[in-house]
């Protein structure tokens, strides 16, 4: 195989080998070769790297520290690894990225998945979970919402919830998600440990604004909408659900699109939950921050996680007794989305959760 790497658009190919944790290495002695000093290979590869860095923050490059992907990425799965079994508490921060490995797919090329939604006028899902579509189309907004309920409820948990589970469950440990699939419940986490900040597809609510809450529907409700598959809408149009008391439309109680109609009461319970964790944490413990497959689509999670990591590593800049504050790890394992602020204590891991949690299953 080969192992390559870009920086400032400059590629390197070396011969490489698979090493135990499934992570791709290089050949050290080929890539010494290949960048030795004053070749021109390293001297395009620091001139790049110099200016990735100076266009992100002024960086200096260090020359003499040029590693291949496959050892950087093997010592930060260990440092990863080590913090996440050492931490006295564990926050975790899932997205999209968590759910791929239970079947789940992402919903970025929503043009190429639902070409009948594009023609109606709907281009992403945002669109797709607003009040608008709800009233003026609801046939074909539960069409789209039935499809995605069934599919989510009939994938089940991966093995990837289960090592999690076992990992944190010793310990002090809060889930914070943005997923709709219900997984974390399902898969065994502690209901007062988990917030989900969208709600789940199962909230139902009523599109006339202050008519009453949330309830949570179970799977038959959906199974019993006559949809047409070819065309994922309710037919008959009048087959879709409509509030018992006003007989307005209903509508999936989810956050997706803020436009002002969406009752939060369920999600707020679950925001409580978060506030009252984060009280419980001693002052001093060690943190570990583990963000799940966040992408940048959404970016309430990675602005969360940035902001506990700041607030803890403040706290211990300005203690009076800064030896007895412990470091708090954060990491940003995302295949694509996996920049971090330059951090001793921030491990960013570009690959899929499914790798790294194998990865650190063989390791632990």
């Amino acid at each position: 195989g080969s192992w390559a790497d870009q920086a400032g658009g400059v590629f390197l190919t070396v011969p490489a080998r698979v090493s135990g944790m499934g992570v791709v290495e290089a050949d050290e002695e080929a890539l010494a070769r290949l960048c030795a000093p004053g070749s021109a290979a390293r001297d395009a590869l620091c001139n790049g790297l110099k200016e990735v860095r100076e266009e992100y923050g002024g960086c200096n490059v260090d020359e003499t520290n040029l590693l291949p992907m496959g050892t950087v990425l093997s010592q930060r799965l260990e440092k990863g690894l080590r913090s996440l079994l050492k931490a006295d508490a564990v926050i975790i921060l899932a997205g999209a990225g968590m759910s791929v490995s239970s079947g789940i797919p992402d919903l970025g090329d929503f043009a190429t998945q639902f070409p009948e939604l594009v023609q109606r006028g709907r281009k992403n899902i945002f669109q797709c979970s607003s009040h608008e579509h709800f009233t003026s189309d609801p046939a074909s907004a539960w069409g789209f919402f039935q499809e995605r309920a069934l599919g989510y409820w009939g994938a089940e948990p991966s093995a990837d919830y289960c090592w999690l589970l076992k990992v944190v469950d010793s310990r002090p440990y809060f889930v914070v998600t943005s997923n709709l699939d219900g997984m974390f419940t399902r898969a065994g986490f502690a209901p007062d440990r988990l917030a989900e900040i969208h709600g789940t597809l199962l909230d139902v609510q009523c599109c006339s604004p202050n008519c009453g809450g949330v309830r949570r529907e179970t799977l038959n409700f959906f199974e019993d909408l006559p949809i047409c598959p070819n065309r994922r809408v309710v037919t008959p149009a009048e087959r879709v659900p409509t509030c018992s008391r006003c007989g307005s439309p209903e509508r999936i109680a989810t956050e997706l699109a803020v436009d002002g109609y969406f009752q939060d009461d369920h999600v707020l319970e679950g925001r409580r939950r978060w506030e009252h964790f984060q009280h419980t944490v001693p002052e001093g413990a060690k943190l570990c921050i583990l963000e799940l497959g966040c992408g940048i689509q959404m970016p309430k999670l990675r602005f969360l996680g940035e902001s506990v990591s700041n607030i803890h590593r403040l706290r211990a800049a300005h203690s009076t007794a800064p030896d007895e504050m412990a470091p708090v790890t954060y990491m940003r394992i995302n295949t694509h989305h996996y920049d971090m602020i330059n951090h001793p204590d921030n491990i960013p891991l570009p690959l899929p959760v499914s790798e790294v949690f194998q990865a650190w299953s063989c390791l632990s």
